[in-house]
């Protein structure tokens, strides 16, 4: 995986799931054990940015920290990328 899966815990993971999905950089969500894995572009301050948006809504971070992916999070991302791939050239009916 090229990008960073970052380990989100959290009391209301399905609440925090709606917003930081549309945060910058951040490619996708995922609800994960009691938690979240969020997928996002590699840098230096995408952990301090979750845990800020968290704060602004409402919901107090237990811990944001980037984690090596599991063998789930590089299969679905290879599933998903294969999908984007396969509807990139499949024709419109």
């Amino acid at each position: 995986m090229q990008d960073a899966v970052i380990d989100v815990r959290c009391d209301r993971p399905q609440d925090a799931m709606d917003f930081l999905q549309t945060l910058e950089g951040v490619q996708e969500t995922a609800l994960f054990g009691h938690g979240l894995h969020v997928v996002a572009r590699t840098e230096d301050t995408i952990c301090a940015r979750i845990e800020a948006a968290l704060r602004v809504n409402g919901i107090e971070p237990q811990r944001v920290e980037r984690i090596v992916p599991s063998l789930e999070d590089v299969f679905v991302s290879l599933v998903e990328a294969h999908d984007r791939d396969f509807a990139a050239v499949e024709p419109t009916r």
